[in-house]
């Protein structure tokens, strides 16, 4: 497995120690042993050295490497985790947008950018929620002032429940925004573009108040004829005639 490129360095220099170490104690060792003399005390504090490096130095290197992998190995995880993440909140249908108590962004994905026109390079964590708003005016996809934006949303966020609203937005776009306020400040946010929704219920609307209107229309005309309705056999059911009403 690979290990960080800042993890394989370090592992690299401890080896690097203690291959010097032994290498440099082997002509000197050989030498003496050759010669059948004992050890001067250079020699002698080169070999307590060389020894120290393979008992103390390699072992150390291997634990040093084991938790260099293991951290590494999390990190990876953690990385991976987020991709993923990221990957979910950019492919939700809503935009999302998450503040912190600050009222700074924290988190945002590309749909929140795409509904109101706005550049992801400038919408980044660290975006104060008022410097938000004003690029969504610049962007022609505000038309509210943004003070009083700014104070709906406080006055919402202090009830501690989620707050709904229905807002145009830019070519005539209808969004449903929702803050939810989180623990310890700040919100999140979700934008859902519902302009077609809201069309398929304004017609509805029309035509249930259409309806209404004909079948008003139709019993004041009825309580108004001086003549009632009578129908035949039900064989000519269809036919209808006109009796008069006794007074």
């Amino acid at each position: 497995m690979l290990l960080a490129p800042k993890a394989q360095k370090i592992f690299l220099v401890a080896l690097i120690v203690v291959a010097i170490g032994a290498v440099s104690a082997i002509p000197l060792l050989s030498a003496a042993l050759l010669q059948g003399r004992t050890l001067t005390l250079v020699e002698d504090i080169i070999l307590d050295l060389s020894i120290g490096c393979f008992v103390f130095v390699g072992p150390v290197g291997l634990m040093l490497w084991h938790q260099l992998h293991r951290g590494y190995q999390y990190q990876k995880t953690i990385n991976e985790e987020k991709k993923k993440l990221d990957t979910a909140i950019n492919h939700m249908p809503q935009g999302l947008v998450m503040f912190d108590g600050a009222r700074r962004v924290a988190l945002r994905n590309q749909r929140y950018c795409d509904l109101y026109g706005l550049s992801p390079e400038l919408v980044k964590p660290g975006l104060s929620f008022r410097d938000l708003l004003l690029m969504r005016r610049e962007a022609g996809s505000l038309f509210e002032d943004v003070d009083d934006v700014l104070d709906r949303v406080g006055e919402s966020l202090l009830e501690g429940k989620v707050h709904s609203i229905i807002r145009p937005a830019k070519n005539g776009r209808l969004v449903r925004i929702a803050n939810q306020p989180l623990q310890g400040g700040g919100w999140v946010a979700t934008h859902e573009d519902v302009t077609e929704r809201q069309q398929l219920l304004a017609v509805r609307e029309r035509a249930e108040t259409l309806a209404r209107e004909k079948s008003a229309q139709l019993d004041a005309a009825l309580n108004n004829m001086a003549h009632g309705l009578a129908c035949t056999t039900p064989k000519a059911a269809s036919s209808c005639s006109t009796v008069a009403i006794a007074n």
